[in-house]
C-alpha cells in the first residue's frame, strides 16, 4: 500500500517500446496513465476484499471471541491460585506452569494479530495519501480519496461488540485475572 506498485508501473511504462512518448499535464504518459489508473483499480478493490473479510471474520468468531475470552480468564485466576499451591519441582508445577504460559501466549497471539490488523489497516491511509496522487487524471484522484476516505476508521476486529481484539484486550484481561487472584487469595 506505499505506492511501491505505482511506481514499479510507472518505470516499466517508460521501457514500452511502441509507447508514445507525448506527457500529459500530469507528465505522465498515455501508456503510464492506463498502468496508474489499473494499479489504483486493483488496490482500492484489494481493499474492499479486504474491508468485507474482517467484517465476515467479526460477524462469524465475535460471540466466539468473546466467550473464550471470558472462559480464559477463569482459567487463567485458578491456574495463577493452583502455581501458588506448588511445593517443589513434580509434574503438577511443570503442568500448571505450563499451561498457564500456554493460556497466556493463545491470548496474546490473538491480540497481538488484532492489534497489527489495526495497526496496518491505519497506515493504508498514509500510504494511499503520500503517493503522488495530485499528479495523476482526475479519475486516480478520484480513487485516491475514495481510498482515504474509506480508510479514516481502522479495519477491527471483535467480540460481540464487547471489546476491540487488540494489546489493549491482553492489558484487560491480565488486569482482571490479578484482580480475581488477589480476591481468591483474600478468601483463602
Amino acid at each position: 500500500y506505499n505506492g511501491s506498485y505505482v511506481n514499479e508501473i510507472t518505470e516499466y511504462g517508460t521501457k514500452g517500446e511502441t509507447e508514445l512518448n507525448r506527457k500529459g499535464p500530469n507528465n505522465l504518459t498515455s501508456n503510464q496513465e492506463v498502468l496508474v489508473r489499473s494499479a489504483i483499480k486493483y488496490w482500492v478493490e484489494r481493499h474492499k476484499h479486504v474491508v468485507k473479510y474482517v467484517s465476515l471474520i467479526t460477524d462469524c468468531y465475535g460471540s466466539a471471541l468473546l466467550f473464550h475470552m471470558l472462559v480464559s480468564t477463569v482459567i487463567l485466576t485458578i491456574l495463577a491460585y493452583q502455581a501458588t499451591k506448588i511445593n517443589g519441582v513434580n509434574v503438577f508445577a511443570f503442568s500448571t506452569i505450563g499451561y498457564l504460559m500456554y493460556s497466556f501466549a493463545q491470548i496474546f497471539m490473538f491480540c497481538i494479530h488484532g492489534n497489527e490488523l489495526i495497526e496496518e489497516s491505519s497506515s493504508v491511509m498514509e500510504a494511499a495519501y503520500g503517493c503522488q496522487w495530485y499528479d495523476g487524471s482526475e479519475e486516480a484522484k478520484t480513487f485516491v480519496q475514495i481510498v482515504c476516505q474509506q480508510c479514516q476508521k481502522p479495519l477491527i476486529v471483535s467480540g460481540a461488540k464487547f471489546f476491540n481484539v487488540s494489546l489493549d484486550l491482553f492489558a484487560s484481561v491480565l488486569g482482571a485475572v490479578v484482580t480475581y487472584f488477589m480476591v481468591l487469595v483474600q478468601l483463602k
